[in-house]
C-alpha cells in the first residue's frame, strides 16, 4: 500500500469534513474495510471540483450491508429513505443522510472482484486533519471510465493531467482489459487515449 502526501481541508468545507469523518467512524466500528470513491477522492486525487456528497465502497457481504442498517439508531445517520434494506439488496449500495448536516452517504457494496482489489490497494491520506483510505489515481481512473458519464470521464481526465507520468499507466491498462472483458466494454482504449493526452511529449 503506497501513501500519498497529506491533504489540506481546502478542497473539503465543513459539513462535509463532518459527514466524512462520521461516515469513517461508522465503517471502522464495525471493522469493515473500505476505500473513499466518488466526486471528493477524484478531486483529492486529481482536479478540485465542487461535490456535496460522500462515496465509498465496502468490502461486506450482503447480510453484514444489512445488519449495518440496524446499528443506524444512536450513530449519526438515517437511511436516506424507508425500505433501504430493499435497495441494499437489490442495487447494492447503502444510501444516508447525516443527521446533523444534512449531507448524503452511498456506501457501495463491493462484491466484484475489481471492487475489492480497489479497497485492497487503498492508500492512506489525511484530510481534514482525519488518516482515512481512498481509492488509487488509478483504480479511479478505470472506474470512471466504466461509470462512463460526463462528469465520470472528466474526473478521469483530471486525475491523469495531475498525475501524469506519475501514474501507473501498465497497471490501468491491464485492469482495464481484465474489467472491459468482463463487462464486453472498451476500456483500453480509453486508458490509452487518457495516457496519451496527459503526457503528450511522449
Amino acid at each position: 500500500m503506497r501513501s500519498t502526501r497529506p491533504r489540506t481541508n481546502e478542497l473539503v468545507d465543513k459539513p462535509l469534513q463532518t459527514t466524512l469523518a462520521d461516515a469513517i467512524l461508522f465503517v471502522e466500528q464495525y471493522q469493515i474495510p473500505y476505500a473513499l470513491i466518488g466526486g471528493l477522492a477524484a478531486s483529492l486525487q486529481g482536479e478540485p471540483r465542487v461535490t456535496a456528497d460522500v462515496d465509498a465502497v465496502i468490502d461486506c457481504s450482503l447480510e453484514d450491508a444489512s445488519k449495518l442498517i440496524g446499528h443506524l439508531d444512536g450513530s449519526a445517520f438515517d437511511p436516506l429513505f424507508a425500505g433501504v434494506d430493499e435497495v441494499v439488496q437489490q442495487s447494492f449500495i447503502l444510501p444516508l443522510r447525516h443527521r446533523q448536516t444534512g449531507v448524503k452517504v452511498d456506501l457501495s457494496i463491493g462484491l466484484s472482484g475489481f471492487e475489492r482489489q480497489l479497497i485492497e490497494r487503498a492508500e492512506l491520506v489525511t484530510v481534514a486533519g482525519r488518516s482515512l483510505r481512498i481509492a488509487t489515481a488509478e483504480d479511479l481512473v478505470v472506474m470512471k471510465l466504466l461509470a462512463g458519464r460526463p462528469r465520470d470521464i472528466q474526473d478521469a481526465q483530471g486525475i491523469a493531467t495531475v498525475r501524469g507520468t506519475q501514474m501507473d499507466w501498465s497497471y490501468c491498462q491491464m485492469t482495464a482489459a481484465e474489467l472491459g472483458s468482463a463487462v464486453d466494454q472498451d476500456l483500453t482504449s480509453q486508458v490509452e487515449k487518457l495516457k496519451a493526452e496527459s503526457s503528450p511529449d511522449e
